[in-house]
C-alpha cells in the first residue's frame, strides 16, 4: 500500500472484511451491522471508531513517496523517476504521461493530496510565485485570490519584500491585493538570513510530512466535498 495504488475491488474486500470481524462473522452466518461504515471510520473525538478506510489510508502512505522525492531530490529514485517522468517540470506540476509504471501512477494518485496540503514557507521568495503557489498560510486555499493586471510586473514573493530592511513592501501590497490578503501577508515572518524558501507540511506542528496526518487531511477533504 505504500508503493502501489490498490485496485478498487481488492479496497472494497479490505474494507468488507474489517466491518464483518468487527461485527463478529464466520463462514456460515453474518450478523447485522448496526452502524455504518462512515460512523465506524470517523475519529474517536467525533464520535467514531477510529477504523481506517483503506482506500484514504492507501492514499496517504502514497502521499510519502512524493514528499520523499521532493525533499530528497538527489537521491537515485528521485533523479531517476525526474529523468523518466518529468524532467522539464516539478514534481508537484507532473503529470501520469504514457506508459507509466504501477509506481509512477501510486505516486500520481498520491500528489492528488500533497497538491492541495502542502505550502512554501518564506524564506527569501526567490522560488514561490506569487500568483500559482500556495504560500500564504492564513487562507485556506493558501493562494492569492486576487486577480492579477496585465500591467503588473511582480511574479515571485522576492518582489514584494524589501531585501534591505527585510520587510514587506506594503505600497505595493495595497495595490495588488485584498485587506484581508494583505493582514495574512504581512503575519508571514520574513528570514533574517535569507533562507532558501521550503515547502513545508502545515497540518503537523514541526511542518513535517506524516501518514496520520495526510490520512485526517484527506478525510476532511472528502467531508467538505461532501458538503
Amino acid at each position: 500500500m505504500g508503493m502501489f495504488l490498490l485496485p478498487v475491488s481488492i479496497i472494497r474486500k479490505l474494507n468488507q472484511l474489517l466491518r464483518k470481524f468487527w461485527w463478529g462473522y464466520n463462514e456460515d452466518t453474518f450478523k447485522i451491522q448496526w452502524v455504518g461504515s462512515d460512523k465506524i471510520n470517523t475519529n474517536k473525538e467525533s464520535g467514531g471508531l477510529g477504523f481506517r478506510d483503506f482506500k484514504r489510508f492507501n492514499l496517504a502512505l502514497l502521499s510519502r513517496q512524493g514528499w520523499r522525492i521532493i525533499h530528497n531530490p538527489n537521491s537515485l529514485v528521485s533523479m531517476i523517476l525526474k529523468q523518466r517522468y518529468f524532467s522539464q517540470v516539478g514534481l508537484l506540476d507532473s503529470r501520469l504521461g504514457p506508459g507509466p509504471s504501477f509506481a509512477w501512477k501510486g505516486i500520481q494518485a498520491g500528489l492528488t493530496l500533497l497538491r492541495k496540503g502542502i505550502v512554501w514557507r518564506i524564506g527569501n521568495g526567490t522560488k514561490v510565485n506569487i500568483w500559482k503557489d500556495r504560500w500564504i498560510t492564513g487562507f485556506q486555499l493558501g493562494k492569492v485570490l486576487s486577480t492579477r493586471d496585465a500591467d503588473y510586473w511582480c511574479e515571485k514573493v522576492s518582489d514584494l519584500i524589501d531585501p534591505q530592511q527585510k520587510k514587506w513592501k506594503e505600497s505595493l501590497l495595497l495595490e495588488l491585493f485584498s485587506h484581508q490578503e494583505i493582514e495574512a501577508i504581512k503575519a508571514i515572518p520574513i528570514s533574517l538570513g535569507g533562507r532558501d524558501d521550503v515547502r513545508i507540511w502545515p497540518w503537523t506542528n514541526n511542518g513535517l510530512f506524516t501518514v496520520k496526518s495526510c490520512y485526517h487531511f484527506g478525510r476532511d477533504m472528502d467531508r467538505h466535498l461532501e458538503g
